[in-house]
């Protein structure tokens, strides 16, 4: 039977034929769905080549569309050299098995069909992760087989993510890796909450809105940025954070999160809880709706029905029309706005409400102003903070490898080259090596001595003369001591070109002093491993930052920079440690 399924790249030539059952639904009319059908396709790689609208009263239980229309089915997919069938309408197991029993072609849902656009758009690690488990879910719950031989070979819709799932697989090793995601993703939900009680002090404003309703044009707009757009569904998966300027040194940060479809698949929901959790921690949802298209309402009420399902429907929201641009007659739902992501038109009026809406709560991100010795003593160390990128096995053979991130000090510097200072679990297992210098050069580097007991690791760089962090003492650190953390926030929050051009500085305090690390009251997330953990008043290095956590708390540990010293004498002497 492996005729049934084709070759990887045979949908993409040939195309899908598209099928659906109108039910006559007021509340789902049957016209935009299509056409929001045919744009994931394309999104997908997949043209639509002909479509086939049946009209009853209820969908029939056994074949969806009936014995008699689905041999017609078969016979125009066929004329049509059609490669897989696309069916709007969600599809049980028993269904499915039966069409294909039929058409003799793959049968592809509308949900699948989303899932594998989001198999498609993944770019981050945790992006991928969250794609892979809404797969195994649907496909644990589904069970997806291809008629007699039970298995989805090949390549195309359906196949993406975590590879082809065989009906007769043990349900066991499927829960087993679903267990392993989710407890990956609970650690990417950990990151999360520290990186938002970083950045406390300033407001957080979510987009929220349908899928291509211009979130990220927007959020480039107001924030002046570059983040990735693309006029099609879903382009954008990953939470992309920018901080706006207000005026008189306020800012607010705004986040672009994925966008929301009608009826949006539950394992998607589930599986994308880890990033819509930044719904629930923002001040000011501001949703963003697509003006130029006629259906908006349906789309706006698609967005709410999402917001309630995950109990954000009391949430404080600014409704802002987009694309108005584009229309002769501008939309209007309440006090709503009307933008321009493309023209800028409005985008005054936007900020102003963002504003306000954040004064009912307090004032809008004034920073809070800090001491003059603390922010000297950061500046000059902040030159001599380095970032680390190193390429590390990714979670499959298909996903290919993913990118690690870690801070670095530079220790010794001169016409030799540089030696950098960090933590040696970032860089297990890995290759590809660079270190980023003055924020755009970038060059690579080698280990030249490592100690795992320590967690501590040398890298030597070809740079030269580069600025050098001043090593203070350890005994300085005392409980209660006033210190700074300089490192680089982990970079799924910025698009490329921003990668490495804004360092993080984190406030806190020695907590307390155990024998093998320094605890102290700030967060650290993965990507200030291996920065340097400083003395307020002075600016010397008393520690180096690791990426370790207790209890849930914001408390972090550094390796006091004595140990460091030892370990720098030992293999780096020549440099005069």
């Amino acid at each position: 039977m492996a005729h049934r399924t084709p070759s990887p790249d045979r949908s993409l030539r040939t195309g899908a034929l598209v099928v659906a059952v109108d039910t006559g639904d007021p509340a789902r009319p049957v016209e935009p769905e299509l056409a929001e059908l045919e744009a994931l396709a394309e999104a997908s790689g997949v043209k639509s080549v002909g479509t086939i609208v049946q009209r009853r009263a209820r969908v029939d239980p056994s074949t969806l569309v009936g014995t008699g229309k689905a041999h017609e089915i078969a016979e125009l997919a066929q004329s049509l050299r059609a490669a897989l069938v696309l069916v709007l309408n969600d599809l049980r197991p028993r269904q499915r098995k039966n069409l294909e029993k039929i058409i003799l072609l793959p049968i592809v849902d509308r949900t699948m069909l989303i899932l594998d656009v989001f198999a498609r758009h993944a770019r981050s690690r945790e992006g991928k992760l969250q794609v892979e488990l809404a797969q195994l879910r649907y496909r644990q719950s589904n069970l997806i087989g291809a008629g007699a031989d039970l298995s989805r070979l090949g390549g195309g819709i359906g196949t993406r993510g975590p590879g082809e799932t065989k009906l007769e697989v043990d349900r066991r090793r499927i829960q087993a890796r679903i267990s392993i995601l989710n407890k990956q993703l609970e650690e990417v939900r950990r990151q999360r909450t520290t990186r938002r009680g970083n950045n406390g002090r300033e407001h957080l404003a979510a987009l929220v809105g349908y899928t291509n309703a211009g979130k990220t044009s927007l959020l480039n707009c107001l924030a002046r940025s570059k983040a990735f757009v693309a006029d099609q569904p879903f382009a954008t998966l990953d939470p992309t954070v920018r901080r706006v300027w207000f005026g008189e040194g306020r800012y607010v940060r705004i986040v672009d999160t994925v966008g929301f479809i009608t009826d949006l698949p539950k394992d998607l929901l589930n599986a994308f809880r880890a990033t819509l959790e930044e719904l629930a921690e923002a001040d000011l949802l501001v949703h963003v709706v697509d003006a130029s298209n006629p259906d908006w309402p349906r789309q706006m009420t698609a967005v709410e029905n999402t917001l309630a399902a995950l109990h954000l429907e009391s949430q404080r929201c600014v409704v802002a029309f987009n694309k108005c641009d584009s229309v002769e007659e501008i939309p209007h739902r309440g006090q709503s706005l009307a933008v321009s992501a493309r023209t800028g038109a409005g985008l005054a009026q936007l900020k102003a409400a963002i504003a306000s809406a954040l004064l009912l709560l307090g004032a809008c991100a004034q920073p809070k102003p800090a001491d003059d010795a603390f922010v000297a003593a950061a500046a000059r160390l902040r030159p001599a903070t380095i970032l680390l990128t190193m390429n590390v096995p990714g979670d499959t053979k298909k996903s290919g490898p993913d990118t690690e991130y870690a801070s670095g000090v530079v220790v010794a510097s001169g016409n030799w080259g540089s030696d950098i200072l960090t933590v040696e679990h970032a860089l297990e297992n890995t290759w590809n090596r660079v270190a980023t210098i003055g924020n755009k050069r970038k060059v690579p580097f080698r280990i030249i001595a490592r100690d795992g007991d320590l967690d501590v690791a040398l890298v030597r760089t070809a740079a030269k003369n580069l600025p050098v962090a001043t090593l203070g003492s350890s005994a300085d650190a005392r409980p209660g001591a006033s210190i700074g953390l300089l490192g680089y926030p982990i970079p799924d929050e910025f698009d490329n070109e921003g990668l490495g051009l804004a360092t993080s500085l984190n406030s806190g305090r020695v907590s307390a002093l155990r024998r093998e690390a320094i605890e102290v009251t700030l967060p650290i997330v993965p990507g200030e491993s291996g920065g340097p953990v400083f003395l307020a008043a002075t600016g010397e290095v008393i520690g180096i930052a690791e990426s370790r956590f207790e209890d849930e708390r914001s408390i972090g540990f550094a390796l006091p920079i004595n140990d460091a010293k030892r370990f720098l004498h030992k293999h780096d002497a020549a440099h005069g440690f």
